[in-house]
């Protein structure tokens, strides 16, 4: 029978075992977790390959096309590196899970790119409703591939940028995740043709996800009537280094629609600002800003009793001078549990031989 720690733990009464586990170090819990459990020594062997797969797809040449498994489907991709880069936010992190009790909710993806937050949505949310916009022809177009290879239902793709109006806009092409709408002195931009994010939003949104390099504030200020229909809202906001920043206003029309802010630094930053910045693609800032209702917002008190436990203060609690003694104590007190507790566990010999 295969048995979580947290199961084990749950069955093992009394506040000595309590304590102990509590006050554990993260590496000794770990190492008692793989000696024990077979399902985690699987996970963590995934987790290698997985990192193993992103090292290879960083390591390729900047804007080389070519596939990856790492999602469970192959997935074409156009530059390793920005994949990376989006895997990590997106995967690892999960920058864009929301909270809801809508099973089927509808999301708005704003430069989707070639998918790689619609399988995060679809992995999260089977049977939510997409409508995702994307206006680069080669971007798209892997885009589409991606998405009819997997065969998600309910996702509508849109080759379109988001603006405030219909209309045909010179766009800067990257070649990755970079895209924008072309300013004074850009190269090598093409015609895309625009739509307004407000005809979208003429229903309840449970989540507006908008990466759009530069033009988010423009198109919120175009729907802010119609944000009230939106419970999560995630935009990338783009500092264009040439331009009058725009942090203000945005922040504003968030606000004003009833939102509450967390704001998260994304871009390279200088230490030493007044002296020189950094600057890519033109732009001198990037921040993450994620709008969330206050009504559904989890709040974690980092003060609260317990909650945060000096490292010093854990080993003296306990009289335990090393990580070694921890793991010792730790794995003994496992294996009575698991002996003399729980029908049926398996516990690896290893373990047995070691203490």
């Amino acid at each position: 029978m295969q048995l979580s720690m947290k199961k084990i733990l749950t069955k093992a009464d009394g506040p000595k075992m309590q304590t102990l586990i509590r006050h554990t170090p993260r590496p000794c819990k770990h190492w008692a977790k793989w000696l024990m459990l077979s399902h985690y020594r699987q996970k963590q062997q995934d987790y290698r390959q997985k990192q193993q797969e992103l090292a290879r797809l960083e390591s390729l040449p900047r804007y080389s096309p070519t596939t990856t498994d790492i999602l469970g489907e192959p997935l074409e991709i156009i530059d390793g590196y920005s994949f990376v880069l989006m895997y990590r936010d997106i995967f690892e992190q999960q920058i864009y899970r929301f909270p809801t009790t809508n099973p089927s909710p509808y999301i708005i993806d704003g430069g989707a790119n070639i998918g790689i937050s619609i399988s995060f949505f679809k992995q999260m949310y089977p049977n939510c409703q997409i409508v995702a916009f994307e206006p680069e022809v080669k971007v798209f177009d892997a885009l589409e591939r991606n998405i009819q290879r997997v065969g998600y239902g309910d996702v509508e793709l849109i080759r379109r940028a988001l603006w405030s109006s219909e209309t045909s806009l010179s766009f800067l092409i990257e070649g990755s995740d970079g895209g924008r709408i072309a300013r004074n002195g850009d190269q090598e931009h093409k015609v895309v043709r625009t739509v307004r994010l407000r005809d979208y939003l003429d229903r309840p949104v449970d989540f507006l996800k908008m990466d759009i390099e530069g033009a988010e504030t423009e198109v919120l200020a175009d729907c802010a009537d119609l944000l009230g229909n939106v419970d999560n809202l995630f935009v990338e906001y783009h500092s264009i280094a040439s331009e009058p920043q725009t942090l203000d206003k945005l922040i504003t029309i968030l606000t004003d629609a009833g939102f509450r802010l967390q704001i998260h630094q994304v871009s390279r930053t200088s230490t030493r600002p007044f002296m020189y910045t950094y600057l890519k693609w033109g732009m001198d800032m990037q921040l993450n800003i994620f709008a969330m209702r206050p009504s559904v917002l989890e709040v974690a008190d980092m003060n609260a009793p317990g909650t945060l436990i000096p490292r010093a203060n854990k080993y003296e609690k306990l009289g335990l001078l090393t990580p070694i003694v921890w793991l010792k104590a730790l794995m003994h007190s496992y294996m009575a549990v698991a002996e003399g507790m729980i029908e049926g566990i398996q516990i690896s010999p290893l373990v047995s031989g070691i203490f």
